[in-house]
């Protein structure tokens, strides 16, 4: 399994509108899950690309700044 990493130009906003989606999808999968929040592999793959757009935001915003 060789997995590709892609780098993307996007707006503010549209980094924001994914965050948001990204924790929609959090809340949606742990009501509809019978597995508990800490073990979800799907969580916890929405929370590490949360991370890492929000990481990455807060890095351009300092370099900015």
């Amino acid at each position: 399994y060789h997995e590709i990493i892609m780098k993307i130009d996007l707006t503010e906003t549209q980094w924001r509108d994914i965050e948001i989606c990204l924790l929609m999808g959090i809340s949606f999968t742990e009501k509809h899950s019978s597995i508990k929040f800490k073990e979800n592999p799907l969580i916890t793959r929405y929370l590490k690309t949360y991370d890492q757009i929000a990481e990455a935001t807060d890095r351009k915003q300092n370099k900015c700044s």
